[in-house]
């Protein structure tokens, strides 16, 4: 039965070394000697199945095949750790060095049983005889398989004993060294290798292993196959191989050949020196930063630009180089943008050896755990961007000066008119009209200061007193408020209020405004006997207030800009109007979430549509 379980062991091993085989086909450059290897290892599986089976049908046990079973054993355990190269190789020599141990303790019992069996009974004399020559046979043949595997093995392999003799080579090693393994058995490094400093280093390195009984990996090194004469990069891995009484007499060394790996890191040092280059001479500053904000990497063009020296920072976090107010909102940002794998942007001024510069920030995720960040320096752009913005102050304060001017001037004109003829016309009703000229002047002056006032009030964002308010209320205040207005002018106004709409939140006399002002541009830019309708309604989303009229229209190019302040259609300013309205129009719908759009048809009228968001709540 043991012997069954043997062979059944040694036959699993050998179906997985073929199998490590055939898959080596896909990583090895020699594919045909692997699938060779794996097809001789396969047709000796075959061979000790047929061997199991006819045991297993046999009715007599064969006790005396156990000894080269277990050989087999061995030779099947070596051959799978040969198969899976270097690591698992090497692992697997300590476990067959230590079954062979194992299977020479239990030979020499099996032989001193036999020795005794002998001497009690000579009838088993022959036939112990036999199985010992069938056993030292099929150890033979092991041998010789064993042979044939190393030597199709495309590492360079060789076992030497502690004198530095070389016991066991294969063909590979034989190859590199310029030699058969007839002639290399036996030799040492001093007499195959023509430089005795090399002799000399493997010599020790053989020692070391020796002495320490630990396998070792040495490094990378440069060797000649002294029959191509081609120079390649390769890497040993020696292991100590102890015999059965535990002393270390052998070492076995497996090279292998790692040029092209080596060539593939060379490449890769050459790009990654050029792609250095390439980002030291991009002016931005480049810097790796994991999650935690420590900085892995730096790329300096200009280190007058860096808060810190260069050398100071690398391996630091950033709450250890910028103060926290600085370093608490760049990790947050960091980990906003690893959190959303989102470019991250921010603007920024910091005091650095250059002086105080503005820099623009991009943090751009590379990975789970990575930033690169992306610094420029763009305080030229800044400089650049408030020169313009004082250029804009500039030309706004002077067209507000001049529309202010002309917008002032004409009422002033007539007032001082006015005042000239109430102080020096006797008659009543001149000096009557004078007087209506006057309050009619005060009003439109009084009305542009008010929308001035306004405005600025707007644009440093006023207080708004928001609370639940019906839009058709307000609209129809505002049309009251106007209902003078339209009359004087000779228009008619059509008000249709949407029914039940829905309460929104506001200011309602911001809101009035706005529709008051909407209205007072109708009225005053309609033609003589026009039209004006108002109406409001709602969307899934919005109540809408819509203001039509039939006026002179808006031309297209200055749709968009006819909210603009002091903007006026007719440029001659006929129409007497602050060009306040529609800014202040728009800045309160804004404040409020809406937005107003504007139609127009020139010559036909405008339409104005004010939309406002219904609450979600």
């Amino acid at each position: 039965m043991g012997v069954q379980i043997i062979l059944f062991l040694s036959i699993c091993l050998q179906l997985i070394a073929a199998g490590a085989a055939l898959r080596l086909t896909r990583l090895s450059g020699h594919r045909t000697a692997w699938v060779l290897i794996a097809l001789a290892i396969t047709l000796m599986a075959a061979r000790r199945i047929i061997t199991f089976l006819d045991m297993l049908t046999s009715s007599t046990t064969q006790s005396r095949d156990l000894p080269a079973e277990l050989i087999a054993l061995v030779i099947s355990i070596l051959m799978v750790g040969g198969v899976l190269r270097i690591g698992p190789l090497l692992r697997a020599v300590e476990q067959s060095q230590a079954i062979l141990k194992q299977a020479h303790t239990e030979l020499q019992q099996q032989v001193q049983v036999r020795t005794s069996e002998l001497r009690a009974a000579n009838v088993h004399f022959s036939r112990e005889i036999a199985e010992r020559l069938g056993a030292e046979h099929a150890e033979r043949e092991q041998r010789v398989f064993l042979r044939q595997i190393i030597d199709a093995i495309p590492n360079l392999i060789y076992v030497k004993d502690n004198e530095g003799r070389y016991t066991l080579v294969n063909e590979r090693f034989a190859e590199v060294f310029g030699g058969s393994v007839e002639h290399i058995t036996g030799q040492t490094d001093t007499d195959l290798l023509p430089e005795p400093e090399r002799a000399a280093r493997y010599r020790r390195q053989d020692q070391i292993v020796i002495s320490s009984r630990q396998p070792l990996f040495f490094p990378v090194g440069r060797m000649q196959n002294l029959t191509t004469g081609q120079w390649d990069w390769y890497q040993t891995a020696k292991v100590p191989l102890a015999s059965p009484d535990g002393v270390v007499r052998h070492v076995l060394g497996v090279v292998s050949n790692i040029t092209e790996l080596k060539q593939i890191e060379l490449q890769l040092e050459e790009s990654r020196a050029a792609l250095d280059a390439v980002l030291k001479a991009i002016p931005d500053l480049i810097f790796r930063i994991n999650r935690d904000g420590t900085y892995r990497e730096a790329y300096v063009s200009d280190a007058s630009l860096l808060y810190v020296p260069e050398e100071t920072f690398i391996g630091k976090t950033i709450h250890e180089v910028f103060p926290p107010e600085i370093a608490n909102g760049t990790l947050a940002l960091l980990k906003q943008a690893l959190d959303t794998q989102e470019t991250q942007r921010i603007d920024y001024p910091l005091d650095v050896p250059a002086g105080q510069r503005y820099f623009e920030a991009r943090f751009v995720p590379t990975s789970a755990e990575d930033i690169l960040l992306i610094v420029r320096d763009i305080t030229q752009q800044k400089q650049l961007q408030q020169a313009q913005l004082e250029q804009e102050i500039s030309r706004i304060l002077s067209d507000f000066i001049t529309d202010a001017a002309q917008e002032f001037g004409t009422p002033l004109s007539v007032i001082k008119t006015a005042l000239y003829l109430v102080e020096r016309s006797p008659d009543p009703d001149r000096r009557a009209n004078s007087l209506r000229m006057l309050n009619k002047q005060t009003g439109h002056l009084e009305k542009l200061v008010d929308g001035m006032l306004t405005m600025t009030r707007l644009d440093q964002n006023m207080a708004f007193h928001c609370a639940p308010v019906d839009l058709n209320t307000v609209t129809q205040l505002a049309v009251d408020s106007v209902s003078g207005d339209v009359d004087e002018a000779g228009l008619t106004l059509d008000v249709q209020l949407a029914p039940d709409l829905p309460p929104i939140s506001g200011d309602e006399a911001h809101l009035h405004r706005a529709i008051r002002n909407l209205l007072d541009n109708a009225i005053l830019f309609n033609r003589d006997g026009g039209l004006i309708r108002l109406c409001t309604g709602r969307t899934d989303t919005h109540l809408m207030v819509k203001v039509c009229d039939t006026g002179i229209g808006i031309a297209p190019e200055h749709l968009n800009v006819v909210f603009q302040r002091f903007f006026r259609v007719d440029a001659a300013r006929e129409k007497r109007g602050a060009g306040l309205g529609l800014s202040i129009a728009l800045k309160i719908v804004e404040r409020h979430g809406g937005t107003i759009i504007a139609e127009s048809t020139p010559g036909e009228g405008s339409t104005f549509r004010v939309f406002l968001p219904i609450p979600t709540d």
